[in-house]
């Protein structure tokens, strides 16, 4: 099996299964509960809890997108490509970067997954992998 690594590992893991989806890392406060992704180092923005009270809260990559935009030009040959915020079943919003496999087919409120997308290999020649989030089919 081809190596994975995560480009930005602080941000998701990356199943040993290539059919597994990949969770989110985030922080869950130990005094209150709130949940923070990315995964906070700090304290506690709701309660102001010191640091040592944020524990790892790994989330299920389900949610639905809420609004979206099409990026037409910025860095890099890759465009166009589709970024939204996604309101998670575990209750937070994340602004992420799209996978659907048609940009036509994107619409507010349609239920989106977490998936990992190549991007590119690190310097040993293992895939390095981004999580994005992609439309679930309609059909």
């Amino acid at each position: 099996m081809e190596a994975r690594v995560a480009r930005y590992p602080e941000l998701h893991t990356v199943p040993e299964n290539p059919s597994a989806r990949p969770e989110l890392r985030a922080s869950r406060c130990r005094e209150c509960g709130h949940l923070s992704f990315p995964a906070r180092r700090f304290g506690c923005p709701a309660c102001g809890a010191p640091p040592d009270s944020a524990e790892e809260a790994r989330l299920a990559g389900d949610g639905t997108l809420d609004v979206f935009t099409v990026v037409h030009r910025g860095p890099g040959p890759d465009t166009p490509y589709a970024v939204g915020r996604v309101q998670l079943e575990a209750g937070i919003e994340v602004d992420a970067i799209l996978a659907p496999d048609s940009l036509e087919d994107l619409a507010p409120g349609q239920s989106v997954k977490t998936c990992l997308v190549a991007v590119g290999e690190d310097e040993a020649g293992a895939t390095l992998v981004e999580c994005r989030f992609r439309p679930e089919a309609s059909g």
